[in-house]
């Protein structure tokens, strides 16, 4: 997948479509998503907010999510730390020690808590 041609809204509506693709278990997507995240310039944040969103939306959402995230957070370095938010309205409804194990895992392997 190459991004010459995208635009950030182009990533931001792609990375939609292919993770709801994922939730919804859609030929492909499995494979396609983490091809997409490693190879684009998409917005971290957005794609974590849209994650959040939808954490609980389906069966193994959660787990799905929770993959999605650790790989998001763990392709990052520790610059783009400063760059990555989410609205808390996104994660509401999202249980703390859900977020937390995510981000602990994350974070310590970047040293970013400590």
């Amino acid at each position: 997948m190459s991004q010459v041609l995208w635009g950030s809204e182009d990533s931001d509506y792609l990375f939609t479509i292919l993770y709801d693709s994922y939730l919804y278990e859609q030929e492909g997507a499995e494979e396609l998503l983490p091809m997409f995240l490693d190879s684009t310039n998409y917005n971290r944040s957005k794609a974590i907010g849209e994650i959040l969103s939808n954490y609980y939306k389906v069966e193994d959402s959660k787990k799905k999510s929770d993959y999605l995230l650790e790989l998001i957070l763990l392709k990052a370095d520790k610059e783009d730390f400063n760059d990555i938010f989410w609205h808390f309205s996104d994660a509401g409804h999202v249980a703390l020690q859900d977020l937390y194990k995510i981000i602990k895992k994350t974070s310590s392997s970047l040293n970013i808590l400590n």
